[in-house]
């Protein structure tokens, strides 16, 4: 059966649809996931890509674009893990670098918690936004409660956020030359 039949059927209340919709595509989606990602990272962006498609797919106006729709959410997924991914890698490489440069007897948490404090200050005098943001991310908060907070859409969240952790490794990369 056709996948956007049985989002069809689900959607009219078949819970054995339902339940072999979202298996279906939770295999689909990890395969493709690890074609980006390795094992545990796909299998996390195919949850949270059922998930979603579990908690939208009945307000979708029709069944006639389910398949590129759903697939959609995976490729944002996984776009936004490689981001995250390639993020953390590029401020541990930093990290690195200035642990390696750097005496690290010599610099206690206070100065570097202080050096933190200050950059954060800088980033906020550019823009209050993304030190907002920095602090929601840190504090734990989902994306779209973010997003909601500051009034902006997702996606555009998703670019302050960006910029702000640019602007912040740029600030803290000033401090520690």
């Amino acid at each position: 059966m056709e996948l956007s039949e049985t989002a069809r059927r689900a959607r009219n209340g078949d819970s054995q649809a339902e339940s072999r919709l979202f298996q279906t595509l939770h295999v689909r989606f990890v395969i493709l996931a690890k074609l980006y990602l390795g094992h545990e990272d796909a299998q996390d962006a195919a949850q949270q890509a059922c998930l979603t498609v579990a908690q939208k797919y009945r307000e979708l106006p029709s069944e006639d674009g389910f398949n590129a729709w759903a697939y959609q959410i995976l490729r944002n997924k996984i776009g936004n893990m490689l981001q995250h991914k390639k993020v953390e890698n590029k401020v541990l490489s930093k990290r690195e670098n200035f642990d390696a440069t750097s005496n690290a007897d010599a610099i206690d948490a206070d100065l570097m918690r202080e050096s933190l404090i200050k950059a954060m200050r800088e980033v906020g005098k550019q823009d209050r936004r993304y030190l907002r943001i920095l602090n929601l991310v840190h504090l734990g908060y989902a994306a779209d409660e973010i997003a909601q907070r500051i009034g902006v859409n997702r996606n555009h969240l998703y670019v302050l956020l960006y910029r702000g952790r640019t602007l912040l490794a740029e600030k803290l990369e000033d401090r520690h030359e």
